[in-house]
């Protein structure tokens, strides 16, 4: 179950239906399942940062692959995302993990 006041990642406009939690971390353990090691995106992006296509930053930085573009010649709605800050919880206990995010980014720069 997601928190409702967990705002969505990307968009403010979507409703707790519309969102699912993605994990920098794989969730493999009881203590990988946490607030910290999720990303809350609606299908369509998780898919894609399940597919190493999307990834943020541990500064917070949305980045979009240009495997994207090569690959299909599309994207084009993704990439006005690209370097955009996530949004955030305001309290930090609610943020992704730093270490997270940043393991999920080096698996996205390495595939990029």
């Amino acid at each position: 179950m997601i928190p409702e006041a967990l705002p969505a990642c990307f968009d403010d406009r979507l409703t707790p239906r519309q969102i699912f939690a993605s994990h920098p971390f794989p969730p493999v353990r009881p203590v990988s399942n946490h607030v910290q090691n999720g990303l809350l995106l609606t299908k369509e992006w998780h898919a894609l940062y399940d597919r190493g296509l999307v990834t943020v930053t541990p500064d917070y930085e949305v980045r979009v692959s240009q495997r994207i573009r090569d690959t299909w010649n599309n994207g084009h709605r993704y990439y006005r995302y690209d370097r955009n800050p996530l949004r955030l919880p305001g309290n930090p206990a609610q943020r992704p993990s730093r270490e997270a995010l940043d393991w999920h980014a080096s698996k996205w720069r390495e595939a990029s």
